[in-house]
């Protein structure tokens, strides 16, 4: 089930990416004096503060990949892996982030989602705040979301740090 749901987000997210609806491959548009890219990989490195009584702060790596199709609108993927310290056991969050940037380099991201963790599937909703700062076809992000997880007994969490992407 897990790998069915991951083949079908890649798909549907490649198949979005591949219509070619915002800027043909090298083309860059320029937005604020800053080279504006159609394609942004980036690799986050943070931590998850898990809210409430038995609250944890635990190291989190991830990776990202957004697609903007209008300069104010893009798509994408992510991977999030918040290590958990006991069992040396960690979780896996996949979402698909969509993200309005309103101005400058702010964004807002929405992401609906899948956490898998301790051998369960729950829905997950992420919202999020971060700011691009440019160098070059460089990035460095810090952002700060909000993670809210729906099950029997649901759950937050506070993802917070940096992302070292680059635009393509």
């Amino acid at each position: 089930m897990k790998k069915k749901l991951i083949a079908i987000l890649a798909i549907l997210f490649l198949s979005l990416s591949a219509t070619g609806l915002y800027a043909e491959d090298g083309e860059e548009v320029h937005q604020n004096e800053h080279a504006d890219h159609a394609n942004h990989l980036g690799i986050f490195l943070g931590a998850t503060s898990h809210l409430g009584a038995h609250g944890t702060t635990v190291f989190t790596a991830g990776l990202d990949y957004e697609r903007k199709f209008v300069p104010l609108f893009g798509a994408g993927i992510l991977f999030d892996f918040p290590f958990e310290s006991e069992n040396y056991e960690f979780a896996m969050i996949v979402a698909v982030p969509l993200s309005l940037h309103p101005f400058a380099g702010l964004k807002v991201t929405v992401a609906p989602g899948i956490e898998y963790a301790h051998s369960a599937t729950e829905f997950l909703l992420r919202a999020g705040l971060g700011y691009d700062i440019a160098i070059g076809k460089y990035t460095l992000t810090p952002t700060l979301s909000y993670d809210y997880v729906f099950s029997a007994h649901p759950t937050s969490a506070l993802v917070y740090g940096l992302t070292i992407g680059r635009g393509f």
